[in-house]
């Protein structure tokens, strides 16, 4: 067996979807870094491929992903209300 065909065989076939949900966490946090709030929607639907990954394969340690999608969340909210907050501010001033 070749090295590539051992990689496909052992590596890539079991974790397909653990790969593919490593792209919204990339671009996710990319996102975050250079300040756009959608990089949360992109971290919780990578968390959300991991939660498919616990219920399909019974790997129930996984669940904890919920978590971590409830503090993406409220992150995601807090950051719209911070976005929100000047423009609110600014229409009290000139009332």
């Amino acid at each position: 067996m070749t090295t590539a065909a051992w990689v496909w065989h052992h590596v890539v076939l079991p974790s397909w979807l653990s790969l593919v949900t490593a792209l919204p966490v990339l671009g996710g946090y990319w996102l975050l870094g250079r300040g756009r709030r959608v990089g949360w929607l992109c971290v919780m639907a990578a968390q959300v491929g991991l939660l498919v990954i616990a219920i399909a394969t019974t790997q129930y340690g996984l669940l904890v992903v919920v978590l971590l999608i409830w503090q993406a969340w409220r992150n995601w909210r807090r950051a719209s209300r911070k976005a929100a907050a000047p423009a609110t501010q600014t229409a009290r001033a000139a009332a």
